[in-house]
């Protein structure tokens, strides 16, 4: 894993609220976990923990349109996430997804449609997708 700092946990913290606060540990990690193999392998979808969390159109809770945004919060136990799987503590429960979105919108989804062998789990209300990596 490259270096990362407290910018990056607190991007990563706040997307984790943004994405998936709701949903049960297994599924925060899984998010947590896209995250940190984006940053593991930069592509167009932006370098580091930080980069990778506020690139535009990547997490919607960063949009400007999204009701998410400017919402946004640091919780203690979404920190802990962050540092956890940032430090390796949990392993990864996505095979090394790089993609994920709501099972809901999935027949809707262009790049989900297209790819369901590249589907590697369902947690809770996401299915994840390796597709670059």
């Amino acid at each position: 894993m490259t270096p990362w700092g407290p910018d990056d946990l607190e991007a990563m913290a706040k997307t984790l609220y943004g994405e998936c606060r709701g949903e049960p540990i297994e599924g925060q990690i899984a998010v947590a976990w896209v995250i940190r193999n984006r940053a593991e392998h930069p592509r167009w979808w932006g370098k580091g923990v930080a980069g990778v969390c506020l690139h535009p159109y990547q997490f919607s809770c960063w949009n400007r349109s999204d009701p998410q945004y400017g919402k946004l919060k640091v919780t203690p136990e979404l920190y802990q996430i962050a540092l956890d799987v940032l430090r390796g503590k949990h392993p990864d429960p996505t095979g090394g997804a790089d993609h994920y979105l709501m099972t809901n919108i999935v027949d809707r989804t262009k790049w989900a449609r297209e790819n369901p062998k590249k589907k590697t789990v369902e947690i809770g209300v996401h299915s994840f997708y390796r597709l670059e990596i």
